[in-house]
């Protein structure tokens, strides 16, 4: 039996802040099709954006209230 790896993932990176370790864990992987990074702090999400803008990162700001 061959296994396959699933595709069409998404990641869910909570607390991603500029988001180097999402991109440097899911970056590259061809079964993520999207990442999406929260972090509370609006000025890394801008940063992260700006550091990430031609990759499958997702940013989101901080207007999520819990």
């Amino acid at each position: 039996m061959v296994s396959k790896k699933k595709s069409g993932l998404t990641v869910l990176d909570v607390g991603s802040a500029y988001g180097f370790v999402a991109y440097n864990l899911f970056g590259e992987d061809e079964r993520v099709d999207k990442v999406i990074c929260i972090d509370n702090n609006i000025g890394v999400i801008d940063k992260g954006r700006e550091l990430h803008k031609d990759t499958k990162l997702w940013r989101i700001s901080n207007n999520l209230h819990f």
